[in-house]
């Protein structure tokens, strides 16, 4: 399956490059790139089977390719992209339903059931943990903006990024170790901030 997965990084990124909107200044192409690199990360140090990372691999290049089409309900809109893709290259059904699982993990408000599908999320997550979080979250409010008309006040941004941070959990023993840490910092840092635009409205 390895050159499977770069016949469908090929794909992806004509995909993406053709077919979704420059609104998404979040969820584009550098998105999908930074969660493969990200998945690679954790998978490199586990036990999971050879077969078990090419499906996450594949799961990861697709996860994202149904903004092309939508918004609500993307997820399965990439498992179906995949599907296609993945029955024109002749890969038997039951690994075709495992990748879309693994799609369909990602979706924001799902449980995940397996190690796998915890992998996955991890990885979709992991901008959570990054020391470029405040860039990172200034696109995807960007992209609420431009997409859905959604503007915020900095004070409500904040609230709803320190929400969203203290409601998420990483999945994995390996994402915790390797970036709760820079998790909790970014989290400190938006208390900080709020509580600075809090003291101006006392004043």
């Amino acid at each position: 399956m390895e050159h499977l997965i770069e016949d469908a990084e090929a794909f992806v990124t004509s995909y993406l490059n053709n077919h979704l909107n420059p609104s998404f200044v979040y969820h584009n192409l550098a998105h999908t790139q930074r969660v493969v690199s990200n998945l690679k990360e954790i998978i490199e140090e586990t036990d999971l089977s050879k077969k078990e990372k090419e499906q996450l691999l594949m799961a990861a290049w697709f996860h994202d390719t149904g903004f092309g089409k939508t918004i609500d309900g993307h997820e399965a809109e990439s498992a179906r992209i995949a599907t296609s893709f993945l029955k024109e290259k002749q890969i038997a059904e039951k690994d075709i339903q495992a990748i879309s699982k693994m799609i369909l993990a990602t979706k924001i408000d799902y449980e995940p059931k397996t190690k796998v599908e915890g992998y996955i999320r991890d990885a979709d997550s992991a901008h959570l943990s990054s020391k470029n979080y405040d860039y990172y979250t200034s696109l995807l409010r960007k992209e609420w903006e431009l997409t859905a008309g959604m503007k915020m006040s900095e004070e409500d941004w904040l609230k709803e990024n320190i929400d969203f941070l203290n409601h998420h959990s990483y999945m994995s023993e390996l994402a915790i170790k390797k970036w709760q840490r820079q998790k909790d910092e970014n989290l400190a840092k938006l208390l900080k901030s709020l509580e600075k635009i809090q003291e101006k409205h006392k004043e």
